[in-house]
């Protein structure tokens, strides 16, 4: 990943969280998954994107996305997601 890239992925990542704020959760999913295509490591996206998932009843897609969050950086500031409440 080039720095351009990143970048724009972090863009991205701002854009949806804004989106996030409006509750507009199928937007911020659209602007993570940007993020996420520009930076398949960018572990915030994937937290961020758990976070709309769970607005919109999507509770594989929580788990799947704080799973991968924690995978990335299992001691980092993502990694005290409290995904036990799902299964």
């Amino acid at each position: 990943m080039n720095k351009n890239s990143n970048n724009v992925a972090k863009k991205y990542l701002s854009s949806g969280l804004a989106k996030y704020k409006n509750k507009d959760y199928k937007g911020a999913i659209d602007d993570y998954d940007k993020a996420i295509e520009l930076n398949s490591v960018f572990t915030e996206a994937y937290y961020r994107r758990g976070q709309a998932k769970n607005n919109i009843l999507d509770f594989k897609g929580v788990i799947d996305d704080y799973s991968k969050a924690l995978d990335l950086d299992p001691t980092g500031s993502f990694a005290d997601v409290n995904e036990d409440i799902y299964y």
